[in-house]
């Protein structure tokens, strides 16, 4: 029973590839459902450290998405982790450097040239398995190499979960100040997380960011969470758009009743358009996603990587600049993720009347007239811009010729990327181009400035709204399959050229180890979607002794999910249904693609429910030729499929 003014907690997290935000409400119990949805979340700030933000920006409100390990850093693996008692923060943990930390340490070569010094950005990109962003990936990743050489287990942990291991100890910082920002003296009952999630992640990566958030919620000790085995319960995902759209709702908008309006989400690692269309009625509300997503690893920090690729081939034969400790390549990466970030990303202006731009590097002889300067020519930083932009520009206008006949009228810009002025002016031009070949008028449109909000934490806010009002969300379209492993029939029509087992009660029966797609990709998904599926196991009738069976009798349901396959009648071990385990990546320099996967095993004892079994008869040809007859237990039930926003879970009813 809950303690008499206690209050439910709704926390939403936007992890970004640079920057994070942490959105929240509290829900006081027993409050009507009509008055829940009315609730105003408000963003965690106060992470300034040293460092002040201009009065009136909304800077306050996220923080850099940065780590820096100390020397000899000793790294425990998952499964250590996963069996740890709630509270159980390292005592060193302290030494993890983390946000504005780090940022301030960006500013020095020296941070970026010594191996020992382990700075960590823009790690998020990791968990997309995208070929894009290949040089910063391949730093990232010998950097965790690096890392992953001092650990407490005695076998190798993988890349992969040392990426893990990264996310983790960079939430457990964030919810740790979020923790700190919001509990005080407030009697949290129960908390629920919402994780906010790029739209076009797959299924593996949606897993292992909520083994992340459930592990760092645990260290921290946030009240009111309970755990199922090592999962918090109580999660909700959203996509990143789907969350910033919510929140474009809930104020004052240019969106109209019945509009159809894309949602342009530009960040910092990626760039994700979603089309919906809006309510007749008031509130307004997302009806229903109107076509598929776009979504490309295109967000601003590709602008660093083509500029830290140009520096290469700038600074190509400087060699001398390595001594003392600095290296080359520390003096290009810190050009080109502090100087060109901080100096030139937000205002540049891509013009042919653009003048060049200088930077400081002590000791370069680059221009004889000019000593300690690199000039950097506008036709190259113009070049950068325009071909990110095109590629940003790409996603909307797939958009926009897909939902053309839609009636699209509207296109919502946000996400820290949408502040761009180059960015902005690209768009305006491909609208225009759109516009004039389609004999449209779809405009373009400032999440904050036609919406008196910050931009900067709308998708962490939206994310909370959503959990706040899961009823009245929209229809999506299914990005995944999900499933179930069943034993079907051999049927010559149905399943021919697909391999066979025999059968458990008969072994004259052939069967085919199928998987039933419950939910295919491409199907239309109404908020709080379920879906049943008619299931039965058979249990012998007899013992070995000859004795009736009674038990025990255990049901089980193999769950599988896909993001690619979602033909029925097909084994699981066809080339329809088979895909590359997760754990070959990122070994594999090529980008992997991972299909069907089992997930998860439904165990439920029915022995207590042996009167409704059914008895049933069938023949099997003996060893002779002769046939007999037997008796053996038939148990039917229903699995019951539930998709609430990006989370699914599966029930028996028996």
């Amino acid at each position: 029973m809950s303690p008499q003014g206690a209050e439910k907690l709704v926390m939403a997290v936007d992890f970004g590839e640079t920057n994070s935000s942490v959105s929240h409400t509290l829900v006081h119990e027993g409050l009507l459902s009509e008055s829940v949805i009315s609730l105003s979340p408000t963003t965690v700030s106060n992470y300034v450290s040293g460092m002040m933000t201009s009065r009136g920006s909304s800077m306050h409100l996220e923080v850099p998405t940065l780590l820096r390990y100390p020397v000899d850093w000793v790294f425990q693996p998952l499964d250590e982790l996963k069996v740890e008692q709630p509270g159980a923060i390292r005592h060193d943990n302290h030494q993890i450097r983390w946000g504005l930390e780090v940022q301030q340490d960006m500013s020095r070569v020296m941070s970026h040239s010594d191996n020992n010094q382990m700075l960590l950005h823009g790690f998020k990109n990791l968990m997309s398995q995208s070929d894009n962003h290949q040089m910063q990936n391949a730093r990232l990743i010998e950097t965790l190499r690096r890392l992953s050489q001092k650990r407490s287990c005695p076998s190798e942990i993988p890349i992969r979960e040392m990426l893990l291991l990264v996310i983790i100890d960079y939430l457990t910082k964030l919810l740790a100040h979020a923790k700190d920002e919001i509990v005080g003296s407030k009697s949290i009952s129960t908390t629920e997380m919402v994780i906010c999630v790029p739209v076009f992640w797959n299924q593996q990566a949606l897993r292992d960011m909520q083994t992340c958030v459930s592990i760092a919620m645990k260290r921290v000790d946030f009240p009111g969470v309970q755990f199922s085995g090592d999962c918090m319960e109580n999660i909700f995902m959203i996509s990143e758009p789907e969350a910033a759209a919510t929140r474009l709702l809930a104020g004052p908008s240019v969106i109209k009743e019945g509009d159809v309006f894309t949602i342009l989400d530009a960040g910092g690692g990626t760039c994700d358009a979603l089309t919906y269309v809006v309510t007749q009625g008031l509130p307004l509300r997302l009806s229903r996603q109107v076509v598929h997503h776009s979504s490309d690893s295109c967000g601003s920090n590709a602008l660093n990587d083509a500029f830290r690729q140009l520096l290469r081939t700038l600074l190509a034969g400087h060699d001398y600049l390595s001594q003392d400790g600095a290296t080359l390549e520390g003096y290009i990466c810190k050009l080109a993720v502090h100087d060109f970030e901080h100096l030139i990303k937000a205002g540049w202006v891509v013009s042919k009347h653009s003048k060049g731009y200088s930077l400081e590097v002590i000791g370069l002889k680059f221009d004889a007239g000019d000593p300690n300067q690199l000039t950097i020519r506008s036709e190259h930083l113009n070049e950068i811009y325009t071909k990110v932009c095109k590629k940003v520009s790409a996603i909307m206008e797939q958009q926009s010729h897909a939902a053309a006949q839609s009636g699209l009228e509207k296109v919502i810009l946000t996400g820290g990327f949408g502040e761009s002025i180059p960015l902005r002016a690209h768009l305006r031009q491909s609208l225009e181009s759109f516009n004039a070949a389609n004999n449209c008028n779809v405009e373009l449109y400032l999440f904050d400035t036609h919406n008196r909000m910050t931009a900067i934490d709308a998708v962490s806010l939206g994310g909370v709204l959503r959990a706040l009002d899961k009823s009245n969300g929209p229809t999506r379209v299914a990005r995944s399959s999900y499933g179930v492993r069943c034993d079907e029939p051999y049927f010559h029509e149905l399943h021919a050229g697909q391999p066979t087992i025999p059968g458990f009660q008969n072994s004259n029966e052939h069967y085919v180890e199928a998987i039933e797609w419950i939910s295919k990709k491409g199907d239309d998904i109404a908020p709080l979607f379920q879906k049943s599926a008619t299931r039965y196991q058979t249990f012998p009738y007899w013992n070995a002794d000859g004795t009736v069976n009674h038990g025990p009798f255990v049901c089980q349901e193999e769950i599988w999910v896909s993001d690619e396959a979602y033909l029925d009648c097909r084994s699981f071990k066809d080339d329809h249904n088979k895909g590359m385990a997760p754990e070959t990546w990122p070994s594999q320099p090529q980008l992997t693609k991972l299909d069907a996967q089992r997930i998860g095993v439904i165990v439920t004892d029915v022995t207590h429910l042996r009167p409704r079994f059914l008895r049933k008869t069938a023949q099997a040809r003996g060893p002779r030729g002769r046939y007999r007859r037997y008796w053996y237990w038939k148990f039917p039930y229903e699995l019951v499929l539930i998709i609430d926003g990006l989370n699914m879970k599966c029930e028996s009813y028996l």
